[in-house]
C-alpha cells in the first residue's frame, strides 16, 4: 500500500468490522490490519504458488485460491516467474513492463466477490493490477455493506501510458463508485501511472 491506512484510519475516524482483501500477495497489509485490532480478514489470491506461501504466511485469517473479477469462469493469467515485482495479472502487461520477465501462463478460477455471500466486512482492498474495475463490477450487492475501500488507481499521462492493456482510468472507477455514494478522499500518484486511493462511503 502506498497509503499509510494506521494514519488514515484516524483521519477519517474509520471503524472497521472486517477485511476482505483482494490481491493479497504474501499478506505484507497482515501486521497493519493487526493493529488496527482487525481479527476478522479474508485473502484472495490467485497465483498458486503466491497463495501457498500466503498460506503459510498467515495462520489466523482466510485464505481463498481465486481471482475476482464481474463473473465466475475460468481465466489465463499472465505470470511473472521469478515475482520479484509481485505484479502478475489477468491483463496483459504493456511496454512500461519491458524490465520485467512475464514468462508463464497460469488459468485460474475466477469468482465474483458476491457469490461468496460475506457479511460484517466493511473495508475491501483491492490490488490487482490494473483489473480492479472488474472486481468491482461483481461486487455489487457486497458494496452495500461496505464502508471504505482501498484500491490502485491507474491513469493515461502524457509521458507514460498504463501499466496493463485494457486498465481502467481511475476516472471512471470514481464515476462507477460515485453510484453507491463512495467518495475519492485520499490519493498518492507514487508510482506516477498508477497510485492508492482511499473511498470512504458518504453517510
Amino acid at each position: 500500500m502506498l497509503l499509510d491506512l494506521i494514519s488514515l484510519s484516524k483521519k477519517y475516524n474509520m471503524n472497521i468490522s472486517g477485511i476482505i482483501h483482494i490481491g493479497a500477495h504474501f499478506g505484507e497489509e497482515h501486521t497493519t490490519y493487526k493493529k488496527l485490532g482487525c481479527d476478522k480478514i479474508v485473502y484472495f489470491e490467485p497465483v498458486y504458488k503466491v497463495f501457498k506461501k500466503l498460506s503459510e504466511n498467515i495462520q489466523d485469517a482466510i485464505t481463498l485460491n481465486y481471482a475476482l473479477g464481474s463473473e465466475n469462469k475460468k481465466i489465463e493469467m499472465f505470470i511473472e516467474k521469478n515475482d520479484v515485482y509481485g505484479c502478475s495479472s489477468i491483463l496483459k502487461p504493456s511496454s512500461n513492463y519491458d524490465n520485467v520477465v512475464f514468462d508463464e501462463n497460469e488459468t485460474v478460477e475466477m469468482r465474483t466477490l458476491d457469490s461468496f455471500k460475506f457479511e460484517g466486512y466493511n473495508f475491501l482492498n483491492i490490488d490487482v493490477q490494473g483489473y480492479e474495475f472488474e472486481v468491482l463490477k461483481g461486487s455489487i450487492e457486497t458494496l452495500n455493506d461496505v464502508d471504505y475501500i482501498m484500491c490502485e488507481i491507474n491513469r493515461n499521462i502524457s509521458v507514460k501510458k498504463m501499466d496493463y492493456i485494457g486498465a481502467t482510468d481511475f476516472n471512471e472507477v470514481k464515476s462507477f463508485l460515485s453510484k453507491f455514494n463512495f467518495e475519492l478522499v485520499e490519493e498518492d500518484w507514487s508510482g506516477v501511472s498508477w497510485g492508492d486511493g482511499l473511498f470512504v462511503k458518504k453517510k
